[in-house]
């Protein structure tokens, strides 16, 4: 058994969105940031050397591959710029809402497919990618949410299916698409602001005398 590659795509779907019912602050949305980071050059041989020019690093908890700079050599240091995505300020749900949030904003539908191809006689085999690719296509999802400027996906769904290749069936995939609706969240409790062209009236939270 053993990985063979991956693919991955995504889009939007056409479609009209209601506009903001609310004041949305975009500096308080997930943002999409580069950051300068070092690496080490690991030597050939090792899991994270892909190749004699490519080696994969982690960054921010994702598994990402790099351009080894030309003259670099194993045990060598050197600077790369990544792009990086805030996934971790996203909400993604099944939901069709978030409790205790209330929905100020929806964009159209969109959705993310990664295939993972690997060889294996075993049938059973595909269980050990199932959760990979299921986060690889969420991945994909969230990253058009940060580009959409929402803070969250509502609605998720997965659809999951396999097929199987080769003379002896022993080259298989797995396809995993999933897709929701971006939206634009908010504690309740924001919204008891009433809002008026650029000013914001605050409710009043004390209870005033009686005279």
């Amino acid at each position: 058994m053993g990985a063979a590659g991956s693919k991955t795509s995504g889009g939007t779907l056409k479609g009209t969105y209601v506009p903001p019912t609310s004041h949305i602050t975009e500096s308080n949305l997930p943002k999409i940031i580069t950051k300068d980071f070092r690496a080490t050059v690991p030597p050939l041989g090792r899991k994270t050397r892909i190749s004699a020019s490519k080696m994969m690093v982690l960054v921010r908890g994702q598994e990402v591959i790099i351009d080894i700079p030309p003259g670099k050599r194993a045990g060598d240091r050197f600077t790369f710029s990544q792009t990086i995505y805030e996934l971790d300020k996203v909400i993604a749900s099944t939901l069709p809402m978030v409790p205790g949030m209330e929905i100020v904003s929806s964009k159209p539908i969109i959705y993310g497919s990664v295939v993972e191809y690997y060889h294996s006689l075993e049938q059973s085999s595909a269980d050990n990618y199932v959760g990979k690719v299921l986060q690889a296509a969420q991945t994909e999802v969230l990253k058009q949410v940060i580009e959409a400027k929402c803070n969250a996906c509502l609605g998720m769904a997965f659809n999951v299916s396999s097929s199987t290749s080769g003379e002896y069936g022993n080259q298989r995939s797995i396809i995993v698409t999933a897709y929701g609706t971006p939206c634009v969240v908010l504690p309740l409790v924001q919204q008891h602001s009433v809002v008026v062209a650029d000013a914001v009236v605050e409710t009043l939270t004390t209870q005033a005398d009686d005279f």
